[in-house]
């Protein structure tokens, strides 16, 4: 399902860098052994790691829908593969709760 690729590649990109360098530095400063987020970190790399993979498999996905659902299928795929993203970290506060709103009401376009 393509809600599970885009989970797939949140779930990847989550701590690469900015999630594991913060975790390295707290580990770091209690003298806990830093291993285990340092090999996450190589591991999940967006270049060659599990988030390149993650993203490669989107792109094998979507290479063969216009052939298969014509431009409108690749469309509606590429916002269920958003949704799948989103759903790691789903946006929250005003602003998400006007836009959930707002998007009840507003017609998709089929």
């Amino acid at each position: 399902m393509p809600e599970i690729l885009g989970l797939n590649l949140a779930m990847e990109l989550s701590g690469v860098g900015g999630g594991y360098r913060r975790a390295a530095a707290a580990l770091r400063r209690y003298g806990y052994s830093t291993l285990f987020v340092d090999l996450h970190n190589t591991i999940d790399n967006v270049a060659t790691g599990h988030a390149a993979w993650a993203a490669d498999a989107i792109d094998t996905y979507l290479a063969d829908l216009p052939r298969v659902l014509g431009p409108e299928g690749v469309t509606a795929a590429w916002e269920r593969i958003r949704v799948g993203y989103r759903s790691l970290n789903p946006p929250g506060g005003r602003v998400a709760g006007l836009y959930a709103a707002l998007r009840t009401r507003v017609p998709t376009r089929s």
